[in-house]
């Protein structure tokens, strides 16, 4: 094909740096290889001449140019369509790349094309007490799972979801119902299938029990949903909950719905303008956040106004969120480098035979000459003996080498589109890791679910905030969006170290408590070094970036390093596993200072 082709892409996202995006270029591009010269090729050269033809259908094709667009510009995004600046570096001394054009968020609400969610922002607090029963039995369980398991169990008890329901139709009833000409809609933000199963299912008692009419009430989820607490064991469905077909659902909602119920779905997309409140009660972070607190953005006539209600994230962390997109965004470029360290990983674990590896994608490319069922066979043939034997790993070892090679995926499906060289080699090991992630079987959990015992809610309430105006400003952020790092996602770059007392009094303040400085000596220097004394954690912070490695650092991890811990303090761990935005400082500083120590030791 030798025709020039503009391709327009619209919400410009991941899709467009994967498998997907290369075989739009393999159709529409005009640099194809001849495949009648390959006639009469040893099994080598038809090997290699595959493979650069495969790597090279994911770079840049001369025919071809793309205009993609998007509110929210991942790091990826700007790097494929942006335009890169060599004149001006970032801090690690890469250059930038900047919009090929900008119609800022900033701008689109000056001239009244879509509205600022920020503007009206209100917040609720959650207290509540657990009791343990009268059971004689104390199991014995892993500390840091039952803190999260016991957070679970206040998320999806009944009578916090009754409040939370009375919270979100009464609130509807007085302020929202009466907007857009009595027309408005609110949409609920669940943190999953089952919380918006259970959310939906305390919205229609509390309709029932006040005998409150005229609303109707809507969910919105993909798949199935086996509630564990229900006693007919029920499947929920988004079509046999709602009572019409799942692909009906916007339209339905539309015309005659007032409350729609939502986990992940409809979340990004999702053109209501008829939406007007938001009720979160889940936390949302980066994009996401900006992507789901804009489904309210849209403009409609009698529609002067948005409002958020939030149980979980506050108004100046929203605020933050959207401020990196508020105005200009640009990114550092990547360094390719990341590839050669992920496939370091890779072949440091011993269990890819090269020989199976040029096998089995010959037979996948069919280089090898082989009808199509019998490339087949061969295919698998040869990926079977290196998943035998990464079954056979260690679980520390074999968690690491999936996380690697997801990740060597993941960037060279990226870095093949950016980059100018076409290298065989690493095209073959993505090809391959790719068949050996798809044939290996699911990772289990082995510790099974934590059994909480007679654990109760004794005592639960939710109290409101003040209404706040989290609307962005100029100043706020300098629109850099963190560059791609090969690990699924970029990281927030580190803050400004500080001494220990300043962290703690900042905490301190921030969060109305009195963490000592016991406590902070833990939390930030000795759990740290804890941590980093694990070979595995070494291994993994001298081969990633802060940011890759902060990622294999969990929240549950830290919360049963505490718990571990005699000189802990019981308010601080309860804030560890009860407060999010707590949590998620304690964590920045936690994984830096981790990745810190393990690399020294490394």
């Amino acid at each position: 094909l030798s025709a020039r082709v503009a391709v327009i892409v619209d919400e410009a996202h991941s899709s467009q740096s994967g498998e997907a995006a290369k075989s739009v270029k393999a159709v529409l591009g005009g640099d194809d290889a001849d495949d009648d010269e390959r006639d009469g090729e040893d099994e080598l050269a038809a090997q290699v001449a595959a493979l650069s033809a495969s790597a090279a259908a994911r770079g840049r094709q001369t025919n071809l140019s793309f205009f993609a667009f998007t509110a929210t510009p991942k790091g990826k995004t700007l790097q494929l369509f942006g335009e890169r600046n060599p004149d001006v570096l970032g801090a690690t001394g890469e250059p930038t790349y900047d919009p090929f054009h900008l119609y800022s968020m900033r701008q689109a609400i000056e001239e009244g094309f879509i509205l600022d969610v920020l503007a009206s922002y209100v917040t609720y607090q959650r207290y509540y007490r657990l009791s343990t029963g009268q059971t004689s039995e104390d199991p014995e369980v892993e500390k840091g799972r039952a803190a999260i398991a016991l957070a679970r169990f206040v998320d999806h008890d009944t009578a916090n979801l009754d409040q939370r329901a009375k919270i979100v139709v009464d609130h509807f009833r007085e302020h929202t119902a009466r907007r857009i000409g009595g027309a408005a809609k609110v949409m609920v933000v669940t943190r999953s299938r089952l919380h918006a199963v259970r959310y939906h299912q305390a919205i229609a008692r509390y309709l029932a029990a006040e005998g409150i009419t005229g609303i109707t009430a809507m969910v919105a989820f993909s798949g199935t949903v086996v509630d564990p607490d229900d006693a007919a064991v029920t499947d929920h469905t988004e079509s046999t909950i709602n009572g019409f077909p799942e692909s009906a659902t916007a339209r339905r909602f539309h015309e005659r719905g007032q409350v729609l119920v939502v986990a992940e779905k409809y979340q990004t997309g999702f053109d209501e303008p008829l939406l007007h409140t938001m009720y979160v009660d889940r936390k949302l972070q980066g994009v996401k956040a900006v992507q789901t607190l804009s489904r309210l953005n849209r403009t409609h006539p009698g529609k002067d106004d948005t409002f958020v209600l939030d149980f979980v994230n506050t108004a100046e962390e929203m605020r933050e969120h959207f401020a990196r997109f508020w105005s200009a965004t640009w990114t550092e470029e990547t360094d390719p480098d990341v590839l050669h360290n992920l496939a370091g990983r890779i072949t440091a674990h011993a269990v890819i035979d090269p020989a199976e590896q040029h096998r089995a994608v010959a037979a996948f490319l069919g280089a090898d000459g082989k009808p199509r069922g019998a490339a087949h066979v061969a295919m698998w043939a040869n990926i079977n003996p290196a998943v035998a034997r990464i079954v056979r790993l260690p679980d520390e070892d074999r968690l690491d080498l999936r996380d690697a090679m997801s990740a060597f995926v993941r960037a060279y499906a990226f870095l093949g589109q950016v980059i100018t060289w076409v290298d065989a080699d690493l095209e073959s090991l993505s090809l391959y890791a790719k068949l050996l992630l798809s044939a290996l079987p699911p990772e289990e959990d082995e510790r099974g679910s934590i059994d909480l015992g007679d654990t109760a809610l004794e005592y639960i309430g939710h109290q409101a905030g003040e209404l706040s105006g989290a609307s962005v400003v100029d100043g706020d952020s300098d629109g850099e969006v963190p560059t791609f790092t090969g690990a699924g996602r970029g990281g927030d770059q580190d803050p400004v170290t500080a001494h220990l007392s300043a962290i703690i009094a900042g905490l301190n303040e921030t969060f109305g408590i009195d963490i000592s400085h016991a406590d902070g000596l833990m939390l930030f220097y000795e759990l740290p070094q804890h941590l980093a004394d694990d070979p595995g954690v070494q291994r993994r912070a001298a081969d990633n970036t802060a940011e890759q490695f902060g990622l294999t650092v969990r929240e549950d991890d830290v919360a049963g390093a505490i718990f571990e811990r005699q000189d802990a303090s019981e308010s601080l761990l309860k804030m560890f596993t009860e407060d999010a935005r707590f949590a998620e400082q304690v964590m920045t500083r936690i994984r830096r200072s981790t990745w810190a120590a393990a690399r020294q030791r490394a």
